[in-house]
């Protein structure tokens, strides 16, 4: 049960600060993206200018390909033409030998491009995913998260604006014990038990823990109704069932 709970303002400062910690992030890998793009069509533009490639082909398919295949595949065609030349110019010139050579550093550009947009794209979903996870921690702390067990129902909040009830049970005649207790420090809260059928059984005072005895019928459902008004508080509303001996 809750005694004494003191649900702050504080809650949604927290968690608004996370929320623009987050969005400080997301903004950064954003700006890191957009210079990471900026460089390749830069490089792109002066490359195959001193290569002899078209340059306003490769430019638009840098630009418009997206996660950055266009420029992968610059680099391997590029890297190729200048292959194709060097073998090119080996046939002419029957006294240098033939040698298929592998350029280490255009491996060396090829790795560390995949390794950025791994990089990039990795950390872009998991800001976007912890950009999520807070913005629905904001909720619950706002809405409440409500608590449904066998015989629990409780909920916390700092403006609920809605109703939330679960269903009570039981196949036999007996006596259902209600603890309760509740704290409204601004709107308004009403609880109450209604059988199904929208019939008033009891309604529970607010801003006090009390407890009672309500005899229920055998396999009548009765619903346990909790609505809130722009309110901000709690509710813990717990009970036990003792059979007719």
């Amino acid at each position: 049960m809750y005694d004494n709970i003191n649900f702050s303002d504080g809650i949604v400062l927290d968690t608004m600060k996370s929320v623009s910690l987050l969005a400080g992030v997301s903004i950064i890998i954003s700006i890191c993206k957009l210079l990471f793009w900026i460089f390749t069509v830069v490089y792109v533009y002066k490359d195959s200018k001193n290569k002899g490639l078209d340059t306003i082909l490769w430019v638009i398919t840098t630009v418009f390909v997206p996660y950055h295949l266009g420029f992968l595949a610059y680099l391997i065609i590029s890297h190729n033409n200048r292959f194709y030349n060097e073998v090119e110019y080996n046939s002419q010139n029957k006294n240098m030998p033939k040698s298929i050579k592998i350029d280490k550093e255009i491996v060396k550009k090829i790795l560390v491009i995949f390794i950025l947009i791994i990089v990039l794209a990795g950390g872009s979903l998991l800001t976007v995913k912890m950009i999520h996870r807070g913005i629905d921690s904001y909720k619950k702390a706002v809405n409440g998260e409500v608590i449904k067990t066998g015989n629990t129902f409780k909920s916390s909040y700092l403006n609920f604006n809605s109703s939330e009830e679960t269903e009570i049970r039981y196949h036999q005649e007996g006596n259902l014990k209600i603890d309760y207790s509740s704290k409204v420090k601004k709107g308004s809260l009403r609880i109450g038990l209604y059988k199904y059928n929208g019939e008033v059984v009891k309604t529970f005072k607010t801003n006090e823990k009390s407890s009672i005895v309500i005899p229920i019928k055998k396999d009548t459902i009765y619903r346990l109704i909790a609505t809130g008004e722009n309110t901000k508080g709690y509710y813990e509303v717990d009970w036990e069932f003792e059979p007719e001996e």
